[in-house]
């Protein structure tokens, strides 16, 4: 009865320490995350985001809108 009696607090101590362990490494598997997913989004999201917003590959600037005159199109032209 005293070797059980001695170890009562056993399954507690080891519940914390299983908790901490899994507390620290949640925390570190999101911080790399944090450091690594902007990373790996924003380089194919530049290249993406010219085609759904402009309608090219080389990305959005000043005069490849679909809406500049350079770009519009017309189905019945001035000859």
């Amino acid at each position: 009865m005293k070797k059980t009696r001695s170890q009562s607090g056993q399954a507690l101590v080891e519940a914390v320490l299983l908790m901490a362990v899994t507390v620290s490494i949640g925390i570190m598997v999101v911080r790399f995350l944090e450091d690594k997913v902007p990373s790996l989004v924003t380089g194919p999201w530049a290249l993406l985001s010219g085609m759904v917003e402009c309608g090219n590959w080389s990305g959005c600037g000043p005069g490849l809108h679909p809406n500049t005159l350079e770009r519009v199109i017309s189905y019945k032209p001035d000859e």
